[in-house]
């Protein structure tokens, strides 16, 4: 619905076989509806220029071990950016698809790391089984060079042993990276990982009653201290109990 006034804008993927020199633009010509289009609309001429985009191509690495129901912070995915040497590239947002058994009401509190530093977060799976990780700013990676992400996730007590959990990227435009030097998104590759079977297969495991130790990390602790944590942790349970 427009009421007053909106903008639309179309955009579309150039192939690496596009002509050179090619000059390519588009037409409304008509409307589904009411009021009818008058005339010809026709947006601005864009011509194929002789220099590639750069591509970003993703590739899992790592190996991920099983995790417990009810475990914080577990490590759900880990995969590597590989920029092409045509330019620097300003990586915006990542999303990921799940494809596991473990339901997307059971995973939350999403944590992007690159080096340990937390780049984006989301707060839990979204429509399509989609995880939107929005960079709190601009990521950078030069041209030719390569970083490593690890995805970390909460895990409900409510999910269940046996529940796997797959990340993987759906759609090129699941990884939004803009190149620095033509200023255009650049090509996303990623054959590597766009099926559930390509990627990290996260197991979890749990019995009747499973205790998951969440931290804190060792560390010395003042004389004195009051309400100092030393202990926590999440129990999980097939049933209701009581303790």
């Amino acid at each position: 619905a427009v009421s007053g006034t909106r903008t639309f804008w179309l955009a579309t993927d150039i192939a690496t076989g596009a002509t050179t020199g090619n000059s390519n633009y588009f037409t409304l010509t008509a409307s589904d509806g009411t009021p009818s289009v008058s005339g010809t609309l026709m947006g601005n001429v864009f011509t194929i220029g002789g220099a590639s985009a750069g591509v970003a191509t993703t590739t899992k690495v790592g190996s991920l071990s099983s995790t417990t129901v009810g475990a914080t912070n577990a490590q759900v995915s880990e995969f590597r950016l590989d920029v092409s040497s045509a330019e620097d590239v300003n990586v915006i947002s990542i999303a990921m698809t799940q494809g596991g058994s473990i339901s997307n009401a059971n995973l939350s509190n999403f944590v992007l790391k690159q080096n340990d530093v937390t780049v984006a977060t989301a707060a839990g799976i979204g429509a399509k089984d989609l995880v939107t990780l929005t960079f709190t700013s601009p990521f950078k990676i030069e041209k030719g060079q390569q970083k490593t992400f690890k995805l970390y996730a909460d895990i409900s007590g409510q999910a269940k042993s046996g529940d796997q959990v797959k990340m993987y990227f759906d759609s090129a435009s699941d990884v939004k990276a803009t190149g620095l030097t033509y200023g255009f998104n650049v090509i996303a590759g990623i054959s590597g990982m766009d099926t559930s079977s390509e990627v990290h297969v996260v197991e979890l495991k749990g019995g009747d009653v499973t205790i998951t130790f969440n931290g804190p990390i060792a560390k010395d602790i003042a004389v004195r201290g009051q309400d100092v944590e030393v202990f926590n942790f999440t129990i999980a349970t097939k049933n209701a109990i009581e303790i």
